[in-house]
């Protein structure tokens, strides 16, 4: 599969949680976090710009993270523990192109 299509999809999923987060508990940093994680990852993307894979990486590791944290402290998988794995195996995959292209889009 396309690394672009996997990651606006990843975008998406981002969100996603956050608005179902939000229309769920009222949860404003939900929104705004998934939303706008979600709008970064995506606009990068769909522009191709160069930082891109830098872009990614960075949010998907602080996701990871943050996220594996949450699910490691409350136990519910769902939101923490899905977002986590969804963010690690994009982090794997960004570090893969990295090491292959560099930290800029050229691939």
């Amino acid at each position: 599969m396309d690394r672009d299509l996997l990651c606006l999809l990843y975008a998406g999923f981002l969100a996603a949680g956050g608005a179902i987060g939000f229309a769920k508990k009222g949860s404003l940093p939900s929104l705004l976090a998934g939303v706008g994680t979600g709008a970064i990852v995506g606009l990068s993307t769909l522009y191709a710009i160069p930082a891109q894979p830098t872009i990614v990486s960075v949010i998907s590791g602080a996701l990871t993270v943050a996220m594996g944290n949450r699910y490691r402290k409350g136990g519910k998988f769902f939101p923490p523990g899905a977002v986590a794995i969804a963010s690690g195996a994009i982090f794997i995959g960004q570090a893969l192109f990295i090491s292959k292209y560099g930290w800029t889009r050229r691939g």
